[in-house]
């Protein structure tokens, strides 16, 4: 689920302050990422739930 352009991959979802602010901070930074919107891709959703044991975004 990462791609090898970007540093991280941050997983958002929508109306996401924290999301934004990460982002924001990243673009700041020069840091690359790949966002990943958790409503809209089902299986990145598994991925920070059940594989990684997150219950909110942004996820790194």
């Amino acid at each position: 689920m990462t791609s090898s352009l970007a540093d991280y991959t941050v997983y958002t979802k929508p109306d996401c302050p924290q999301c934004d602010k990460t982002k924001a901070y990243f673009d700041s930074k020069g840091i690359t990422y790949l966002a990943v919107d958790i409503t809209e891709v089902p299986a990145a959703l598994e991925y920070i739930t059940a594989e990684l044991g997150y219950s909110q975004a942004p996820s790194l």
